[in-house]
């Protein structure tokens, strides 16, 4: 099946400052709020490599995610 857009000519839905808002609250509630990581061996290795962890609870910090 022919492809009906090519990655650059496809349709934005989005604005570039829309994308930048999204991506800067994504981060912030990655930061504040975190994500429950079930995994125990998951959640050591965040904390291995610095990341806030709280009961199942993970907090990362931007740079770490990008």
């Amino acid at each position: 099946m022919p492809m009906l857009y090519t990655p650059e000519h496809a349709p934005r839905p989005l604005t570039v400052e829309q994308e930048e808002l999204v991506h800067e609250h994504a981060m912030r509630i990655l930061e504040e709020i975190g994500v429950d990581v079930l995994h125990d061996q998951g959640r050591k290795l965040f904390e291995s490599a610095g990341q806030r962890v709280e009961g199942e609870r993970v907090r990362l910090d931007r740079t770490f995610v990008m």
